[in-house]
């Protein structure tokens, strides 16, 4: 099976740089992420919701990720104990008091190669939300781990993603991540493709020229993609950045 590499370049905009974006390579088959932070900064997200401040700034405060112990308490063994589509409605409502009303969701990102980019926090995967908002560069990231906001970051790429990945409206999502789960076991496993006891990763994209947001499953441990699912009709379906 062919398997293509995520890679971007992201220059941190106000805090410090996490990946916003992914493209394909050729040359090699992991899913590739790269961070560059600025000098003398280090990943950090806010604690929790009530810190969020209501515009993003420059002078933006933040504590370190994932804060202090006892402020996250874990429902799950992933963090995961509400589906992506569930826990994006928390995700939603930071993005438009935080980031702003017109927020829409660009990706829901691969946690582990998101959290190796933070440097392996002591926190639960959950899911990343990426936000972005009309005519800016300018990206919101958002985890959510069971039903807590863990913290947001901002960050701003040097230059136009290709392809250019295309807002997601979640009314079309018919396919929620427990099924795209389910869809996985059933094929994965008459493939082959299923290894007991990895908790694999879940990215949804909708890339120009695919004719629907594609959920793609994604080794956690390898980071390499293994298969991909129309969001809206659960068709097995092609690596979207091929």
């Amino acid at each position: 099976m062919d398997k293509k590499v995520l890679k971007t370049g992201l220059l941190f905009g106000i805090v410090l740089l996490i990946v916003a974006a992914c493209r394909a390579a050729p040359e090699n088959s992991n899913l590739q992420f790269s961070v560059t932070p600025e000098e003398g900064t280090g990943p950090q997200f806010l604690v929790t919701p009530d810190a969020y401040p209501v515009e993003p700034s420059d002078e933006l405060v933040t504590q370190g990720y994932p804060g202090p112990p006892g402020t996250i308490v874990g429902q799950s063994v992933d963090g995961r104990s509400q589906t992506a589509v569930a826990a994006y409605e928390l995700a939603l409502a930071v993005a438009r008091d935080e980031f702003s009303p017109d927020a829409y969701l660009h990706t829901i990102a691969p946690s582990n190669i998101m959290l190796s980019n933070l440097g392996n926090p002591p926190v639960l995967p959950g899911w990343f939300y990426i936000f972005k908002r009309p005519d800016s560069r300018r990206e919101l990231i958002v985890q959510v781990v069971d039903t807590f906001v863990t913290g947001t970051t901002l960050t701003e790429s040097v230059s136009d993603i290709k392809p250019a990945p295309l807002p997601i409206d979640m009314g079309q999502i018919a396919l929620d991540s427990d099924k795209i789960f389910a869809r996985f076991n059933e094929v994965g496993s008459a493939r082959g493709l299923v290894q007991e006891g990895v908790t694999y990763d879940l990215e949804l994209i909708y890339l120009s020229g695919n004719d629907a947001p594609v959920w793609s499953i994604v080794d956690p441990i390898s980071q390499e993609w293994i298969l991909s699912f129309n969001a809206t009709t659960g068709e097995e379906v092609s690596n979207p950045y091929r």
